[in-house]
């Protein structure tokens, strides 16, 4: 019977002699494919009343007449047991089942029946089809005799098998036979309950990508062979194995790792792209076999060759396996792309729980944890006391949810609740979920009392008895005094921010100093030269290169606000292109400045310049075109190292660079009387080698997976980093400062009011390098509590910084004063230039103290992402009142060098009178909504495309 209803709603139904669908509905389940291959042959279903008894004879053998691409992919839907059933249909679907490549025979497909019967359709289909067989699955779980399944893969063997399934449910194990180990077509083998030994002659499979062993016995060589031997192997799952007890995999595509039984050890090799690990050890880990002195670490060993993993699961006693050998606080290699992490852990066992800890630390990404309790009938290591514990203190700074499943409310699992709580700044969710009922109202009042590091965290009771539903216990505040949390201090508070502040200013401000002493040195040794090569490379420093340094680095500070919200956010893959990014524009911008250093004589003529310091320094400045490219290079490196706080690197790589430029100034420009020339090359070389060090501690680490190579992102929305890079190269002070040394060059004579103004400008600057070192710091503070959303934290970086800077410029300025009548002897033997300098202290003093909150305050814009603002609030109080002042009091009334100063120091204060007022009256919240938007624009938008 066949009917086949108009109405498109309707089920096809067939039937055929003998056959009744086993199961209700099956059959109309599968009649839906075979109305889909209908409709997709274009059947009309509108006919005009003339026609219709030619459509309904036309739509009786309809089925008959179906192209033969139809029916392969309706039979591709049936089991096949109704596959070999449409033979009846008609000529076209007679033994079209035999052209099937996917032959599926389980319970699934036949009704209970005898075991000859089940054989017959084997055979049968198998001595019937037509053409490869791609994939074939045997499960049954009534007994199959050993010879029936031998003669059916001799005869796959023969057919090209790419994907074979084997599921033995009962009796003893099944000896595969060798002409399995011939299907070097084989992509996905899957074997259960079965015994492996392959011939001699095996090599291997060479197209396997996926394996899966469950319940098998194979020997240990056996299992190593076959892993090495599978060169595409991608996915490997081995179950409750026997016969070796040594897990050695060696398997450089291998990508999916699955493992669970009674092993003594596991060890990786080659395993470079391994991303995904779920590992249980189902046999308990015996006290005999705790940590010996002598012996090596197993979790030092376990991640040696997981540069690359992503997912972990750690089951059963597997985490007290990885506790064996001696205790690390971190990993030597983290792990820089792990971003979920599954662990059953024992919390009456010390060092299972520091292990723990271990790994949480050496996870900068890691994003979700689930830790599940396994309850231990006795305590196994010492009594556990986190609190006291010098390993115990660790951030997780990306982690975001937490799921705790079987917690009894003992003191080391509460413990390790209040850490996750307190170490994780951006944590969004903790679910709960006690062991038993009696246990809950105690874990209850424990969890109301602990304080939260995340503003948006919430803690969730899951309980059995609620039905499943997650009760809120918490919802989200910042301070967690409330509920009894004991308070702390603001003196305290004052000094956990001043330590986090320091531990990114302190490297900063040295590897500032170490680089601005290049140029700084340079000059003092050009001074001993001669009056005229002083002023050439002060002009140089000042004018030509400092136009290129305060370009280069306020567009380079454009990262600091998107590398920093970035890595604030968890994005940290993003920091790599965004600084490949800013080498684009920059590398660009250098191209653009070429040109002021080739015709830098006449420009300087132009702005005042005599002629004789014109030319001086425009040679100079020819020689110095490596030095702009090194700037390009220099900049966006610094801002991604420190949106990560790795400044102690930049440190070391700049003090080793200015030992060597300082030994190796004396000797070209004095020792060996090259002058100019020999300053050159070694200012040239200096910065050179701090680009090489820098980039191949970056390319070595990959900097915690913030660098993933070079990306074609890069090239992407470039415009709108261009904009930006802009923004923050107006905001910056340093341009400002160097027009006061091209307008003190038209003064009359002005050679000596030169020297004096660039000696005052090169002490200025040493001491601006402190405040760019917390400007770097406030700004990667701010942006990263307002990428990780918590901008109280950000509000109050900003009070501890402007406090502790206003406190080293007030030191700064009276050393300035008291040491007025020396200092310029350090740069110069003229005694004129001398007394020009110290008259000018004054102003240098007052400069200094308002250098030490400004940068500052352009910091936390740069944190904030506040740079078209404050650009526009510089171009006011700089170039709109401060020159204008400054120009007037030094040629209308005289004042000469002190007026232009003082002018522009006027602009100084009402600029940063106006930027206190800013940061004062700010919205951090809404701050920090909008800096998770931003991370969000600029992520990239798509997958990383590397090259």
């Amino acid at each position: 019977m066949l009917n086949i209803p108009t109405n498109p709603l309707y089920r096809v139904q067939f039937q055929t002699p003998g056959f009744h669908p086993p199961g209700s509905g099956s059959m109309r389940l599968r009649g839906e494919c075979i109305y889909s291959a209908l409709l997709s042959f274009e059947f009309k279903q509108r006919q005009t009343p003339k026609s219709l008894s030619k459509t309904m004879e036309m739509d009786l053998d309809r089925i008959s007449n179906l192209p033969c691409h139809v029916i392969d992919q309706i039979l591709s839907h049936l089991p096949i047991r109704e596959a070999v059933r449409t033979s009846v249909l008609s000529t076209k679907w007679r033994y079209r089942y035999a052209r099937l490549p996917q032959l599926v025979f389980d319970n699934h497909c036949f009704s209970p029946q005898n075991q000859s019967t089940f054989v017959n359709i084997v055979d049968h289909v198998l001595l019937l089809h037509i053409g490869p067989v791609h994939k074939f699955k045997l499960s049954k779980r009534d007994f199959l005799a050993t010879a029936d399944i031998d003669r059916w893969i001799l005869h796959l063997s023969r057919s090209s098998i790419k994907e074979f399934i084997l599921e033995i449910w009962k009796g003893q194990r099944y000896k595969m036979p060798s002409c399995l180990f011939s299907c070097q077509d084989m992509i996905h083998l899957e074997l259960f309950n079965c015994l492996l030994k392959p011939p001699s002659t095996f090599k291997g499979f060479r197209s396997l990508k996926s394996l899966d062993l469950q319940h098998v016995t194979l020997a240990q060589d056996v299992f190593e062979n076959m892993v090495l031997r599978c060169p595409l192997l991608e996915k490997l799952t081995v179950m409750n194995f026997d016969g070796f007890s040594h897990l050695n995999i060696d398997a450089p595509n291998l990508q999916f790792f699955d493992v669970g039984g009674k092993f003594e050890d596991v060890n990786f090799k080659n395993t470079s792209n391994l991303a995904v690990v779920s590992i249980g050890l189902y046999e308990h880990v015996g006290n005999s076999f705790r940590r010996l002195p002598s012996s090596s670490s197993n979790l030092l060993k376990f991640f040696a060759h997981l540069p690359g993993i992503q997912r972990l699961e750690i089951q059963s006693y597997f985490l007290k396996y990885l506790a064996i050998g001696p205790l690390l606080g971190k990993l030597p290699k983290p792990c820089p792309v792990l971003n979920y992490l599954s662990l059953r852990i024992s919390f009456n066992d010390l060092d299972e729980v520091l292990t723990a800890v271990c790994i949480l630390k050496s996870s900068p990404a890691l994003q979700e944890v689930e830790i599940l309790v396994r309850p231990e009938d006795i305590a196994v290591v010492g009594t556990v006391d986190l609190q006291l514990d010098v390993n115990w203190k660790c951030p997780v700074t990306q982690l975001r949810l937490v799921k705790i499943n079987g917690i009894s409310g003992t003191k080391p699992e509460l413990e390790f609740i209040r850490f996750l709580l307190l170490s994780s700044p951006v944590l969004e969710r903790m679910t709960v979920k006690p062991a038993s009922v009696n246990c809950d109202w105690e874990i209850v009042k424990a969890l109301l009392l602990f304080r939260r590091a995340s503003v948006q965290a919430e803690i969730l009771r899951d309980m059995a008895v609620d039905n499943g539903h997650n009760t809120p216990l918490l919802v989200s505040n910042y301070s967690g005094h409330e509920d009894g949390e004991e308070k702390i201090g603001v003196v305290k508070q004052f000094g956990i921010e001043s330590k986090k502040l320091w531990k990114i200013a302190g490297p900063a401000i040295f590897t500032a100093l170490c680089q601005y002493s290049l140029g700084a040195l340079t000059q003092v040794f050009a001074g001993f030269v001669g009056d005229l090569e002083l002023a050439a490379v002060s002009i140089e420093n000042s004018v030509i290169a400092g136009l290129a340094f305060g370009v280069m680095w306020g567009m380079g500070s454009a990262l600091e606000t998107l590398c920093g919200q970035a890595y604030g956010a968890g994005q940290i893959r993003m920091l790599g292109v965004y600084m490949q990014r800013s080498w684009i524009i920059l590398l660009v911008t250098a191209c653009v400045l070429v040109p002021i250093y080739v015709w830098s004589p006449p420009i300087l003529e132009l702005i005042g310049e005599t002629t004789e310091i014109s030319e001086a320094a425009g040679k100079f400045a020819v020689w110095m075109l490596p030095q702009l490219f090194a700037y390009a290079l220099n900049f966006p490196i610094q801002k991604f190292l420190q949106a990560q706080s790795k400044v102690s690197v930049m440190a070391w790589i700049s003090v080793a660079v200015l030992v060597e430029h300082a030994f190796f100034s004396w000797l070209l420009i004095l020792k060996l009387e090259w002058g100019l020339t020999g300053a050159a090359i070694t200012l040239n070389v200096s910065w050179w080698f701090i680009i090489i060090g820098q980039l191949l501690y970056i390319f070595i680490t990959k900097s915690d997976g913030a660098w993933g190579g070079f990306s074609w992102l890069a090239f992407a929305d470039l415009w709108g980093f261009v904009r930006l890079s802009l923004s923050s190269a107006v905001i910056l002070e340093f341009w400002y400062l160097m027009v006061l040394v091209v307008i003190t060059g038209r003064l009359k004579n002005p050679l000596i009011p030169i020297d004096a103004i660039s000696i005052c400008m090169n002490i200025n600057g040493w001491d601006a390098m402190i405040a760019l070192g917390f400007n770097a710091a406030i700004s990667v503070r701010v942006s990263n509590e307002l990428g990780g959303g918590d901008f109280k934290r950000a509000k109050f970086a900003v009070i501890v910084v402007s406090i502790t800077s206003i406190a080293i410029g007030i030191v700064c300025m009276i050393v300035v004063y008291t040491t007025r009548d020396y200092f310029p002897y350090l740069f110069t033997n003229s005694e004129a230039v001398a007394e020009e300098t110290t008259k000018l202290a004054i102003l240098l003093g007052i400069t200094v103290l308002l250098n030490s909150l400004q940068p500052v305050l352009s910091g936390v814009a740069v944190g904030a992402g506040w740079q078209s603002l404050v650009a526009y609030i510089n171009i006011g109080c700089y170039y709109i009142i401060g020159l204008p002042a400054g120009i007037l009091l030094g040629f209308t009334f005289k004042f000469g060098v002190e007026g232009i100063w003082s002018g522009m120091i006027g602009g100084i204060l009402l600029q940063t009178i106006i930027l206190i007022v800013v940061t004062s009256v700010t919205n951090w919240k809404k701050e920090a909504d909008e800096a998770e938007s931003r991370v969000a624009k600029w992520g990239g938008g798509g997958r990383d495309a590397d090259m």
